[in-house]
Formats: C-alpha cells, structure tokens, sequence
C-alpha cells in the first residue's frame, strides 16, 4: 500500500500480526454506545466516513507527496477525529502521533509510521463495510 508516502485506499489487503488481533481495528460496543444502540445511525456514520475517507486519503496523500506538512498535519488531524468519533482508537492513535511528527516536520519517522496508519485504515475500512453488509 506505501510507495514513497502514497496511500491507496482500494488497497484493501490487511497483513495481521498477533497485535493486529489482540487489538481490535473498531470498538464497535463502544461505538454503538455513542450513538444509543442505534444500528440505523451507526450505518449513516459508518456511510459517511466511507463516502469522504478516499478524498481525505487523496488530500493526505498529495499533501505528502509535495512535502506540505502543514496540510499533512491538517489531514491526520481530521483523520484522528472521525476516528474517535467512530472508536477506531488505534487509528485515532495513530493519526494523532503522525499529526505530531507533521507538525514537527519529521518526514523520516513519518514515512517509518505511515505503514502502520494505512493498515489499521484499511482494516478499519474491510470491518465498516462488513458491519453495514450484516446490519444493512
């Protein structure tokens, strides 16, 4: 999925280690706690990630490749607060400290820490999909 700081979001092959599994990608108890139990909303919020996340990756993605940091930081940003607001804390994680290593200019540790993002990303989208497949 990474080539030279590039996310493809249709790339959607996940490698799993065992921490990948201990840690589940969607806390979707906790999530559907936030929205009330309510399978309807959590589809309309789940939908809407969905429908955005492939700009977003677009934005980021250019954002990295011309080296503008300060939009980078501005989309990991983003990206840290859809992911709390759905419960995919390890990608809010993430996101978080890349919005950090963006704001101190850190390309190196970026490009070291992106791999991690995009597979906890795809992940987060193959278990969204399949929750609004089962509840749809």
């Amino acid at each position: 999925m990474q080539t030279s700081n590039h996310i493809d979001a249709s790339d959607v092959s996940i490698e799993t280690n065992e921490a990948d599994i201990a840690t589940p990608v969607w806390d979707k108890d906790q999530a559907m706690h936030r929205v009330g139990d309510s399978d309807e909303f959590m589809v309309l919020i789940a939908n809407s990630f969905l429908g955005s996340v492939d700009s977003q990756v677009e934005n980021l993605t250019r954002a990295l490749e011309n080296g503008d940091m300060g939009a980078a930081r501005n989309e990991f940003h983003a990206f840290k607060g859809v992911a709390g607001n759905i419960s995919a804390i390890e990608l809010m994680n993430n996101a978080s400290e890349l919005e950090v290593l963006a704001k101190e200019q850190d390309r190196q540790k970026i490009s070291e820490k992106l791999p991690e993002f995009e597979r906890k990303l795809a992940a987060l989208i193959v278990v969204l999909n399949e929750y609004i497949a089962e509840v749809g």
